[in-house]
């Protein structure tokens, strides 16, 4: 097992609390300026807080279980919680501490000083469990280097497992921010964040020798800087904010070299992200008028984004009729637009109407040049290729409206339409629109109904079958991408509650129909559809006890063609997803004066199945399915006002099974060699005693 990170103690003591709202990234720019008034209203002075310290105990390893918690290896942990705030003097300051003592801790603070100023800090680690069943024969030696053990022979293929060790396939997010706000002058504020996000350890590359493959434990290790200025000016009646954004993206690892373990080639290598860096200037505003109870925005950004490093080699092995590259480096750049304005106005007092329009641009700047295609390290296919730089113009409108009926009605409609236009791509404009309609009944203050449908149509100029990238990877002509293909959509909403006049129960039912027809699709996908149904219940038993019972289920429907033979349909596949959710939860304060429980449940479960027809006739894969029970139990014991402990009990169930990855070994698949992962399968106990202790005055 790879052991857990321990974060760095400069950090931790550097950063002994950090405000919870900074995990949330919000530019500089987008000052929420309502707030304002608030900054210095009165607040109780002193100093008030909780911590809360415990110890738990995992009964088995699951990284399933411990994606994005750090309860993914069995054992004890030691954890501290809490948070508080002090006030006086006019200083005021926020603490919050979570899950210190596992892979998923976050520290924060924020504090504002006199004279307007208000700082913050805060670092968290975010780790990502996705494989510990996996092992490989590759050995890492730095810089995205993975090598054979000295003792490999293509021949051992058969006889690999002397050669294997264990490799989970996990990586871990750190991210750290320092921001502050200063108020210049009453009405104008100076806003500056800057944040650090690292990403390190490892996940999966596909590597290929074309009729051979590995899969291989790729690493990571990169890093971002984003920094964020803005300046805001807030008025009577508006408000007006300017900002500028930078980012550096850095890849530490520029690519993934390694062994065939099949002979032939001596070595693959594949290019991991490139360094870059983008920039933008925005502007934005918002004007409230008096009559009609008008409020008009605009705004407008500007940026450009840019790559420049060097290139990779057509290979990395000697191969005969490749060439040096035409450029050493890409020289990349792209322009991007965005502007946007919306007006909302009230005519009538009955009456509210909006419209709003956005154009966005990107301007792909990048050199074209001629390039030859070395076939996976192994030979010059003959065929040159010319790049593509991708562009696009999108501009979108859509006006909607409210009207209050007689009768307690209420009738809203929509209507939307989105012209794009693309280049080096096969549907070069492309035109959607659609309208919806809705009719709302609230008879009284317990009783709320909703009836929302519409359409949308997406159509197209025509296909260009004869486009770069359709001739250069010999695509059927026929072949139709969904995402550019014509389709026609309809769809219906129904939400409906009610709060029982004669109890303290409240219900919600809720139903979503969605059909997608790709009629003028001959291959590729050609039908989907969608329905959703849920049902909550929440009911104040009496004042100590609440109960809240939840359920939902989702299905996916999808149709589509292909060829086998690069003519026309000879096979057809669907797909069958079906969602199912249920759960409830308990409430109950005071159980014998002193304690509280808390108990949910959850049952979630999936499947999906999928249908092939074709020459051969009908064939049913096997199901896809996972099944998950959760609950979790906890106890408060309030000892006396500032001291109080906690139980809790946590079980989790994880079943499923995937025709993917059963039974497939290191081995298993001839001219593959698969990193053996398992379907996730598990059933783990946490038990936890903690202590809660109240700071400063309660």
């Amino acid at each position: 097992m790879t052991p857990r990170r321990t974060p760095p103690l400069l950090i931790l003591l550097g950063l002994a609390a950090a405000p919870a709202a900074a995990y949330d990234v919000v530019p500089a720019n987008a000052v929420d300026t309502s707030e304002w008034e608030c900054e210095y209203c009165p607040f109780d002075e002193g100093y008030r807080g909780d911590v809360t310290t415990g110890l738990s105990h995992v009964s088995d390893d699951a990284a399933r279980f411990g994606d994005q918690t750090g309860y993914d290896q069995q054992g004890a942990y030691l954890n501290l919680d809490g948070q508080g705030s002090y006030a006086g003097d006019g200083y005021r300051a926020t603490w919050t501490i979570e899950d210190l003592g596992l892979d998923s801790r976050a520290i924060a603070v924020d504090a504002l000083l006199p004279a307007g100023i208000d700082i913050d800090a805060s670092y968290r680690e975010l780790p990502r469990n996705v494989f510990d069943t996996t092992s490989t024969v590759f050995e890492t030696i730095g810089n995205g280097r993975l090598v054979l053990p000295a003792s490999w022979q293509p021949a051992g293929i058969a006889a690999l497992n002397d050669s294997l060790r264990d490799v989970d396939i996990r990586s871990e997010r750190q991210t750290l921010q320092l921001g502050g706000r200063y108020r210049l002058v009453p009405r104008l504020r100076l806003s500056a964040d800057y944040r650090r996000r690292e990403r390190d350890g490892n996940d999966i590359l596909a590597g290929s020798f074309f009729t051979q493959g590995s899969l291989l434990p790729r690493n990571i290790d990169q890093q971002t800087d984003e920094v964020d200025l803005g300046l805001t000016w807030a008025g009577d009646r508006g408000h007006v904010a300017v900002g500028w954004y930078g980012s550096w993206f850095r890849n530490k690892i520029w690519a993934t070299t390694w062994d065939n373990p099949f002979g032939g080639p001596a070595i693959g290598r594949v290019s991991e992200a490139p360094d870059n860096s983008a920039s933008q200037v925005s502007a934005r505003g918002q004007y409230r008028f008096d009559s009609h109870d008008t409020v008009v925005n605009a705004s407008a950004a500007f940026g450009r984004m840019k790559q420049n490093d060097a290139l990779l080699s057509y290979s990395v092995n000697p191969v005969a009729g490749s060439s040096t590259l035409p450029r050493r480096r890409l020289d990349a750049k792209v322009d991007t637009s965005a502007l946007a304005f919306s007006v909302a106005l009230r005519p009538h007092e009955r009456a509210r109407l909006r419209m709003a329009w956005r154009y966005d641009e990107r301007d792909n700047g990048t050199p074209r040049e001629t390039w030859e295609r070395v076939i996976v390290d192994s030979f010059a296919s003959g065929d040159p290729q010319v790049n593509n730089p991708y562009g696009f113009e999108r501009m979108r409108i859509n006006f909607d409206g409210d009207l209050e009926l007689p009768r307690d009605l209420e009738l809203s409609a929509g209507y939307e339409r989105t012209d794009m236009d693309r280049d080096f791509q096969e549907v070069a404009e492309q035109t959607e629109e659609g309208g919806w309609g809705r009719l709302r009944w609230r008879p009284g203050s317990n009783i709320d109904l909703s009836l929302k449908a519409g359409n949308a149509k997406r159509d197209i100029n025509r296909y260009d079958t004869g486009a770069g990238v359709v001739v250069a990877f010999d695509q059927n002509p026929l072949l139709r991408k969904y995402n550019l293909a014509y389709r026609y959509r309809e769809y219906a909403d129904l939400m409906a509650t009610a709060s029982l006049p004669v109890a303290p129960v409240s219900v919600t039912l809720s139903a979503h129909y969605a059909d997608d027809d790709y009629s003028k699709s001959t291959l590729g996908l050609t039908c989907g559809r969608e329905m959703l149904l849920g049902a909550d219940i929440d009911w104040a038993i009496n004042e100590r006890t609440s109960l809240v019972v939840s359920t939902g289920w989702h299905n996916i429907e999808a149709a589509q063609a292909g060829s086998e033979a690069f003519a026309a349909p000879d096979w057809t596949a669907t797909n069958d997803d079906d969602f199912f959710n249920a759960g409830f939860g308990l409430r109950i304060t005071g159980i014998a004066d002193r304690t509280d429980l808390d108990f949910d449940y959850t049952h979630t479960d999936g499947s999906s199945d999928i249908e092939l027809v074709n020459g051969a006739g009908r064939s049913i894969f096997p199901a896809l399915e996972s099944t998950r029970d959760s609950f979790r139990l906890r106890l408060r014991y309030r000892r006396s006002e500032r001291l109080q402990g906690v139980l809790q009990l946590r079980y989790e169930s994880f079943d499923s099974e995937d025709w993917a990855l059963q039974g497939v070994q290191p081995g298993t698949i001839p001219n593959v060699l698969s990193l053996g992962a398992d379907p996730y399968e598990y059933d783990v106990f946490v038990i936890g005693l903690g202590v809660s202790y109240a700071l400063g005055s309660t």
